[in-house]
């Protein structure tokens, strides 16, 4: 009863706050256009025909859908008659599904978790399976897909402590929540005992690791990294990669530190978001550093390189000897 109540208010919540949530995708459109693009699909509207059945992947973003994708090929590979649809919440992960996939999956947004909008999405989709990556606990969406039939699996899930703590106080429709997932593959024994304890049920658990240690790197990009760093002046090239607004001029300060003692040291600067790469351009200029932009194909051959293109960041990763990865 009280976990009901708990969810007929969030849902009440929910569609108070999409105004807001349309507003915020209009603003972050002034710099990266896509956010202002494709809002049918985020209600489950017109969608596009697809052959109905198979498995749903969920990928948040990029960094999710690039851990995902050896399941996603290796799912494409012994699964080819079924549909795999993969969604995504951002553009940047739009456009990385598309790059790497192509027509072989069916691609479009995962629906705001309005009760409507994932029912439009479930009958237009009719999944078997449901794979969500990491702890995406959409309540409307993950009831509505149990009541379906489908079988929901969390991979790569995590939850950390300061979260945990977080979804107590909302303690029964969590334990509903996770009562309805099959299976929750867990990155950790920390983050099994977590999901334990906020309600899941012990015979769903199962701690595999991180998937993202699964990835096939092709020796081709490593090639391609070597040739790379061949343009480099220096014997020392560190990474900041993916990181957010704020860490960048302590980045950048840091690098100063390690200049002093190795003075040809090169920074390859990689923000997480598109929209702040020429926001990152101006706070190198601002603090005056020597810097250069890989998308205007301008040689590596300053202080800072900044790593301002999409799904070049393991080519990147290959440049480097040191690597820090922002919000960690």
């Amino acid at each position: 009863m009280k976990s009901a109540v708990t969810r007929i208010l969030y849902t009440l919540a929910l569609y108070l706050v999409i105004p807001l949530e349309l507003i915020r995708l209009y603003w972050r459109g002034r710099v990266s256009p896509d956010y202002r693009l494709r809002w049918s699909e985020r209600f489950a509207i017109n969608l596009p025909e697809v052959q109905k059945g198979g498995i749903w992947i969920h990928t948040a973003s990029v960094g999710e859908f690039f851990a995902a994708l050896p399941v996603i090929h290796a799912l494409l590979e012994k699964h080819p008659e079924n549909t795999l649809t993969v969604t995504t919440m951002t553009p940047t992960g739009s456009e990385q599904v598309r790059a790497e996939l192509g027509d072989r999956v069916y691609h479009i947004y995962v629906p705001f978790d309005l009760p409507d909008a994932v029912a439009r999405f479930l009958n237009h989709v009719q999944p078997q399976k449901l794979l969500i990556m990491e702890t995406e606990l959409w309540p409307n969406l993950i009831s509505s897909a149990n009541n379906r039939g489908a079988e929901i699996i969390l991979m790569n899930a995590r939850l950390s402590d300061r979260s945990a703590k977080g979804y107590q106080y909302v303690s029964s429709q969590t334990r509903s929540i996770l009562r309805n997932v099959s299976i929750i593959a867990a990155q950790h024994q920390d983050d099994a005992d977590r999901f334990i304890a906020l309600g899941a049920n012990p015979s769903s658990i199962r701690v595999t690791g991180n998937i993202k240690y699964d990835l096939n790197i092709q020796q081709g990009m490593v090639e391609t990294g070597k040739k790379l760093r061949e343009k480099f002046n220096s014997e020392l090239v560190w990474i900041a990669a993916s990181t957010h607004r704020g860490e960048d001029e302590q980045v950048i300060e840091a690098h100063r530190l390690v200049r002093e003692q190795y003075p040809t040291a090169q920074l390859i600067l990689v923000p997480r978001h598109p929209e702040r790469f020429n926001e990152v351009a101006a706070i190198c200029k601002n603090l005056k550093v020597s810097f250069s932009r890989r998308s205007l194909e301008q040689a590596p051959d300053q202080a800072v390189y900044i790593g301002d293109t999409m799904g070049e960041l393991l080519l990147l990763f290959a440049v480097a000897d040191i690597a820090f990865v922002g919000g960690s």
